[in-house]
């Protein structure tokens, strides 16, 4: 079922233009569909929302569905970290991440993650290693809740608006002493014009 769905990458072209209209439609899909769950808890897919195309359509999505054993433990979501606040709060439909246990592995995708504080709100306009450092703080953040830690990634893609906030990201790192891990850098619009950098990542622990 699609509520067995704990991971999407959503595609859209022209995003900063009707990114609003996008998640006025998934809400009510996700609504629809039983997301919501018991008394009205707010349980989504962690997701990737970013500029994309695929032939001549407006929205290509990738997903990642789980159904457990009878004794295996369910996905879980992680809606919000000591950084940033649920994601619902602002009517954007995603958990900031979905911790899995595989085996002796715990294994932890996190959403598409940018310079966005515990309000909702963008920070560091005009900034991008500003907006570098405030994303890798929020990441750092997430995974250690999780007993995880940015040198536990396996993979992670890097979102660019342009080539000067890539430049600006590796500055960020280098000054912030980021550990290495996989990284895999891409130009993209991301969902709000403001906004210059977006991390999506995927950690193992154990």
């Amino acid at each position: 079922r699609y509520t067995d769905v704990i991971r999407t990458w959503i595609y859209l072209r022209n995003i900063v233009s009707w990114y609003g209209d996008f998640n006025r439609v998934r809400n009510a899909l996700y609504e629809k569909s039983g997301f919501f769950g018991r008394a009205g808890a707010r349980i989504f897919p962690a997701s990737t929302g970013i500029e994309g195309s695929g032939g001549p359509g407006h929205c290509v999505m990738s997903l990642l569905a789980v159904r457990p054993g009878k004794n295996a433990e369910r996905p879980r979501p992680i809606l919000k970290s000591a950084s940033q606040g649920r994601a619902y709060a602002y009517r954007s439909a995603f958990s900031r991440g979905i911790s899995l246990k595989i085996g002796g592995t715990r294994v932890v995708f996190v959403s598409g993650t940018a310079s966005i504080d515990a309000a909702g709100k963008s920070v560091y306009r005009g900034d991008p290693q500003g907006q570098s450092r405030q994303t890798l703080r929020s990441l750092t953040v997430l995974l250690e809740e999780q007993g995880a830690s940015l040198a536990d990634i396996r993979s992670a893609t890097l979102f660019c608006s342009n080539r000067g906030a890539f430049n600006a990201y590796r500055k960020a790192a280098r000054r912030l002493r980021i550990p290495y891990f996989p990284v895999i850098p891409v130009r993209a619009a991301i969902c709000r014009p403001e906004l210059e950098i977006e991390l999506e990542a995927m950690a193992a622990i154990g």
